[in-house]
């Protein structure tokens, strides 16, 4: 740990939570239930933990965790696929099973914590002084919950903003987006003039519903409104922009059919034959793998969410995952010990950079990215990082229904069975009941 930084935690004191005595306290100061035999393990016994996640991407990370923790702390992974992780998570935690500390599928983290089954942490904070001012996003609004914190988000928000082929837009006369000005009605122009190349090439690939929240709070629409009363997706900003991109595949025809881009490969932009699609923001690793073609990597840039009428205020809604330990956690202490590594450590930091961009002093430590390319690309977004917002509906009612009613009904306005008016009239007065129900 860096010894410049006096804000930081200290190992040793953190160690010294983690004894048997300290651990009882800590757990008691939480209200964490504390299962027979649970706590720390004897002073002379390695205390083995699992760490739950859909990505296979720490290997690296946990090797380093365990060498820095040999004969104390022992971390294995625990892969569960994307598709179903967060109800997994929850019938493992309520059966007191799940991983001893486990990253949170962000678009399910406030439907997930409401449920009271994650353990607070902010008394883990303070007894390990935490340096919390400087993550780049506070806990409490992106893994939060009444005022207290449930888990610290593992890297900075990542919003689903344009990818775009630099090598079609040449070929289109389309100018080079500049990262923080490009419009909606910008990429409209460029997605027509990519598809006018010829019919094998497509403008841009529709994005899913969350991944238009972005440009419904750009255009200073909202989804719920704030006391959870009301859906507004009738509104005339949310229907905008869900009619905008309708007209990409409806009326435009720049957008490919689910269809015709699996007819452009598992990677549909390293095809070579789209103009734009959609991408996390910082995400190297998906950057390369969108990018990558036979001869190398396709000269590609990415620009922040469009700037969208009538409000034209710039809002990028992202996705930052929480780490998180459960409730009825056997390991709370040494589950506590692997997110402070993972989030504050000078080692761990290093290593997560070169995968996803980190919470904790990111500027730091992007500037010491070797690859210039890869520096360029996951810095862009530095500046505007501190102005994202979290990328949620606006509903903590816990209700799964809301989320597969705005997904579905954006798939059929997409796919032309139902106009968008007619299909956002049913949306809201479905969610409209749900909201009217107890939570």
């Amino acid at each position: 740990m860096s010894s410049s930084t006096e804000k930081r935690m200290s190992r040793r004191a953190m160690l010294r939570v983690m004894g048997a005595a300290a651990s009882s306290v800590v757990l008691a100061s939480c209200a964490v239930p504390t299962p027979q035999g649970a706590g720390s393990a004897p002073a002379n016994e390695v205390t083995k933990i699992r760490f739950g996640t859909w990505a296979n991407i720490f290997d690296e990370l946990i090797d380093a965790f365990n060498k820095s923790h040999a004969g104390k702390i022992e971390c294995e992974k625990a892969i569960t696929p994307w598709p179903g992780y967060n109800q997994k998570l929850l019938t493992a935690m309520a059966a007191g099973a799940a991983p001893d500390v486990n990253w949170v599928q962000f678009p399910y983290w406030f439907s997930t914590v409401n449920k009271d089954v994650f353990a607070p942490i902010d008394d883990l904070l303070t007894a390990a002084k935490a340096d919390v001012g400087g993550l780049f996003h506070d806990p409490k609004v992106w893994a939060g919950w009444q005022g207290k914190i449930y888990g610290i988000p593992a890297h900075v928000a990542a919003p689903f903003s344009p990818m775009y082929n630099e090598e079609l837009f040449k070929k289109a006369g389309v100018a080079t987006p500049k990262y923080a000005e490009w419009t909606l009605d910008d990429m409209t122009e460029a997605a027509v003039a990519v598809r006018k190349l010829g019919e094998d090439n497509w403008g841009v690939t529709a994005p899913g519903v969350t991944q238009t929240f972005s440009l419904i709070f750009s255009a200073g629409g909202r989804i719920i409104n704030e006391d959870e009363t009301k859906c507004l997706v009738t509104s005339p900003e949310v229907r905008g922009v869900w009619q905008k991109v309708a007209d990409w595949r409806q009326k435009l025809q720049v957008a490919p059919t689910p269809q015709q881009a699996q007819a452009l490969g598992q990677q549909a932009f390293s095809s070579g034959k789209l103009g734009i699609t959609w991408l996390p923001t910082g995400d190297w690793d998906s950057f390369m793998a969108s990018s990558k073609r036979a001869d190398g990597q396709i000269p590609s840039g990415v620009t922040l969410t469009p700037l969208c009428d009538p409000a034209k205020k710039r809002v990028s809604a992202g996705q930052a995952h929480p780490l998180a330990l459960p409730k009825l956690g056997k390991n709370i202490p040494a589950g506590f010990e692997f997110m402070r590594y993972f989030i504050w450590e000078d080692e761990a930091i290093r290593i997560i950079t070169k995968k996803i961009p980190g919470v904790y002093k990111i500027d730091k430590y992007y500037a010491e990215i070797p690859d210039a390319t890869q520096k360029a690309w996951m810095s862009a977004a530095l500046p505007y990082v501190k102005t994202f917002v979290p990328e949620w509906t606006g509903y903590s009612g816990g209700n799964a229904q809301v989320d597969t009613i705005l997904s579905e009904g954006f798939e059929i306005m997409l796919n032309g069975t139902k106009t968008v008016d007619e299909q956002t009239a049913l949306m809201a007065d479905a969610i409209d009941k749900i909201l009217a129900e107890p939570k």
